[in-house]
């Protein structure tokens, strides 16, 4: 800019300017951000597409070979075939979850080790075969259990001396699974729909020999019947059947008067196996 004096000489001149560097890092590092939350938007885009197409493509088989089964005469052949499919595809979806639930928990730093008992030769025989490795592992050594004596037809018999059970379970269709694989075994049922009812029909029947809890449920939730139980019952064996499949919810349970869990959906060989173990298991 000129400066001039009152009859228009030039008397100088003078510059404004500015210290633009701040300013411009300050742009970049917006600029990075937003290319940044765009990149992180379309992951996200991406992970749900991807687990769109995990969850649709094996409910897609479950449904639609459900309906043929329902609307198609097949051989007994062709029906072990379609169940398998489906058993499968269940499979399918109950892993795709459980990925989920690790994402999760990597996300928020909640990773735990979770120890579980396993045979270390099984393992190497089938990881390491034909190659050679050196490496170092803890290791907490555990006593073998004892070997069954009794066969399936005897424990079955012997379960079925103590056969009423009480399902804790307010979702219908979870409650009429239950009640149709208890009873095709030979077991009695009677069902609360809530906790508040588990812990009256427990209170007053001594004829109960087991309790499958449901954990989320109304009016009172599973976690608070069985704590209301211990009070006046240690005895009754209490299986907490729950779709929470984080590995700490097991001790949890356990923690608070539970003597065992079960995931749902919940298989039918490993509930057997479960009430095998806690009904007479002396007997």
């Amino acid at each position: 800019m000129l400066a001039k004096d009152k009859q228009g000489q030039l008397k100088g001149i003078s510059v404004l300017s500015e210290n633009v560097t701040g300013k411009n890092a300050i742009i970049a590092k917006l600029k990075e951000a937003k290319e940044k939350a765009e990149e992180s938007n379309r992951l996200k885009s991406v992970f749900l597409q991807n687990v769109s197409h995990e969850i649709r493509t094996p409910m897609n088989a479950i449904i639609g070979f459900i309906s043929l089964l329902k609307d198609s005469p097949v051989d007994e052949e062709t029906r072990y075939q379609f169940y398998e499919i489906i058993n499968k595809g269940g499979e399918r979806l109950i892993a795709t979850v459980n990925d989920l639930i690790d994402i999760s928990q990597i996300e928020t730093q909640q990773i735990k080790v979770n120890k579980t008992a396993f045979s270390i030769s099984e393992l190497l025989s089938t990881l390491l075969y034909g190659s050679t490795f050196f490496f170092n592992i803890p290791k907490d050594e555990i006593v073998a259990d004892k070997a069954e004596t009794n066969t399936p037809e005897d424990k079955e018999k012997r379960l079925k001396q103590y056969s009423k059970i009480l399902v804790a379970e307010d979702d219908e269709m979870n409650y009429l699974f239950l009640k149709n694989l208890l009873e095709h075994k030979g077991f009695g049922i009677v069902h609360a729909w809530n906790g508040e009812e588990a812990v009256e029909m427990l209170r007053n029947d001594d004829d109960i020999s087991l309790v499958l809890m449901d954990i989320k449920m109304p009016v009172m939730s599973g976690e608070e019947a069985t704590r209301q139980i211990r009070t006046f019952n240690q005895d009754i064996p209490i299986i907490a059947q729950t779709a929470y499949a984080m590995p700490s919810d097991r001790s949890k349970l356990l923690e608070i008067g539970c003597n065992d869990y079960i995931s749902k959906p919940i298989v039918t060989d490993s509930l057997v196996k479960l009430l095998q173990k806690h009904v007479n298991p002396s007997g």
